[in-house]
């Protein structure tokens, strides 16, 4: 259970499908949506089979103090301000990235399909972390240069799920051979899974040309509430401290977004 959580976390985010159906599409995101839980079904069934550790804890846990009851409104506030602190930092990362490589590369400049595909995303996904919401718009840009958009899930689905400090923390917890086997069980899934969306031939839909620039009056005040979330987070913790989530995913724990 512990690992299927942890690996589905970041893929079930709400903020990673709304991104996901904004940037590649409905079923595209579905399809994300749907071999995420199977990546975290294989991936805890595999621990369970292979681990030579018993991580069960070898004491009761000392009783949880009861957390003081809030009002809905406060605690609807307390974890809005910190699911914009941990995202937005890399949502506008990943926005970044996506408007570069979208300037930078030419049209087909990234075409990778079939095996090559997987295996060059798998070999930049597996040892890096990964957001999976700011990767969402830098994966819908690779698709649109020439990348198939099984490549591009493969490379959606590992990033979040496996990268060292993961990788370091199974290792302790359940062992070196449950390490092997997740991660092998885990490329083959998510090969299998690309295999399966360049087979029906699934592509995000085609970016709008004429109306790029046109926005609706909704447009705008859900761009200035993110602006808003974003600078009470700056004020309240300064720009370096609103930036902590970077340097948490990219440090030596396992992050969750």
């Amino acid at each position: 259970f512990v690992v299927a959580f942890l690996l589905a976390t970041p893929e079930l985010g709400v903020e990673t499908f709304a991104l996901s159906v904004r940037f590649l599409g409905w079923p595209l995101a579905m399809a994300r949506l749907a071999a995420a839980l199977l990546v975290a079904f294989v991936a805890a069934l595999l621990v369970a089979r292979t681990s030579t550790r018993d991580a069960a804890p070898t004491a009761d846990p000392s009783p949880m103090p009861d957390a003081p009851t809030l009002p809905f409104a406060t605690r609807f506030r307390e974890q809005l301000d910190a699911l914009a602190g941990h995202v937005l930092p890399w949502t506008l990362v990943g926005l970044v990235a996506a408007a570069y490589v979208d300037t930078a590369l030419p049209e087909e400049g990234f075409a990778l399909h079939g095996l090559r595909g997987y295996a060059a995303t798998s070999l930049i996904a597996i040892p890096a972390y990964v957001c999976a919401a700011s990767a969402t718009p830098l994966a819908a840009v690779l698709v649109a240069k020439g990348l198939a958009p099984g490549a591009a899930l493969v490379g959606l689905l590992l990033g979040p799920a496996t990268n060292l400090a993961t990788l370091g923390w199974l290792r302790a917890a359940y062992g070196g051979r449950a390490v092997v086997a997740t991660l092998a069980g885990l490329v083959l899934v998510t090969w299998g899974a690309g295999a399966v969306i360049d087979g029906i031939g699934l592509m995000p839909p085609a970016p709008p040309v004429a109306e790029t620039h046109a926005h609706g009056v909704l447009g705008w005040l859900l761009v200035g509430a993110v602006g808003l979330l974003a600078l009470k987070g700056i004020a309240a913790a300064g720009l370096r401290g609103w930036l902590g989530s970077l340097g948490e995913g990219l440090g030596g724990v396992p992050a969750t977004s």
